[in-house]
């Protein structure tokens, strides 16, 4: 420091800090950055999800084939209870002889330990995560119980039983031999579509994710005119509207795994009897590219 050089001086010069416009002009450049680099990370997050959706409908194709390999057939959907039994009445079963596939199997997805709870309400109220699309929601419960955003194919309608889910104690369960079209032609199970604007409470996502009876809880079909649509077309209300529609939260395309075990992605845009011949699996009709 000069001998005639104050301490107020030398701070000057040496502890000169930014401006006002200097420290306005970083903070723009930063918010452009963010701008920038926000959507990019948002994709990747998104990607990632959706690549473990994938996965989850990867373990529960090997979880079929797992179960096929011990008993012979595939699992099946859960069957309704009360009068008109056993292929008619309404909702949850009461037993669990008649509860879904989902529960059926839960020892080949490393939760054998909530298979054999005796406690039904423990059962219904212990998530999954292999059940939920990371895109869509959390694992934990919705309503009073958990919930699943998959759902098996029924084939071309509800009660036509030509899908790989069939109707426990109503229709024999379904294998190999019985998927004439092809088990890389036939789909086994895929996302469903749900309304995002009330989880737990509609139509198709208000019965415990085991047993829903044998309903859009846990099966949807291709029959359908309007085929499958992400969950923003589904509608917001009323609640009580059920859809059978596959689809999911994804904007371009919705997952599911095919009866070999392989997981593809499907359009939104399949023509509409393409996918249907996708989830029937005994009609000997030609797919083609899709």
């Amino acid at each position: 420091m000069l001998r005639d050089e104050t301490p107020s001086l030398r701070c000057r010069r040496l502890c000169r800090g930014f401006t006002l416009i200097e420290l306005l002009v970083v903070i723009a450049i930063i918010a452009v950055l963010v701008a920038l680099l926000l959507p990019a990370v948002q994709q990747a997050r998104e990607a990632a999800r959706r690549s473990q959706c994938k996965n989850n409908l990867k373990q529960i194709g090997l979880a079929f084939h797992n179960y096929h390999d011990v008993f012979r057939v595939f699992p099946d959907g859960g069957n309704d209870s009360g009068a008109g039994w056993p292929c008619s009445a309404c909702c949850s079963a009461n037993n669990r002889g008649e509860w879904n596939w989902m529960y059926q199997i839960l020892p080949e997805i490393e939760q054998a330990n909530l298979y054999d709870t005796t406690n039904d309400t423990a059962v219904y109220q212990t998530p999954t995560a292999v059940y939920y699309c990371p895109s869509r929601r959390s694992p934990r419960l919705y309503g009073s119980s958990a919930k699943s955003d998959y759902a098996g194919n029924a084939g071309d309608g509800m009660n036509n039983y030509n899908g790989t889910i069939s109707r426990r104690s109503c229709k024999a369960p379904v294998d190999f031999a019985l998927i004439l079209d092809g088990t890389s032609n036939t789909l086994l199970v895929a996302e469903k579509q749900t309304n995002d604007k009330n989880f737990g409470g509609s139509g198709g996502d208000n019965e415990p994710y085991v047993n829903s009876g044998w309903d859009q809880d846990e099966i949807r079909w291709g029959g359908l005119t309007n085929g499958p649509a992400p969950d923003s077309q589904h509608p917001a209300e009323p609640p009580t509207f059920w859809s059978g529609r596959f689809g999911s939260v994804h904007s371009a395309a919705f997952n599911g795994v095919l009866a070999d075990g392989s997981v593809r992605s499907f359009s939104y845009d399949i023509d509409v009897e393409t996918f249907r011949r996708i989830c029937v699996r005994n009609d000997g009709l030609a797919i083609g590219d899709y």
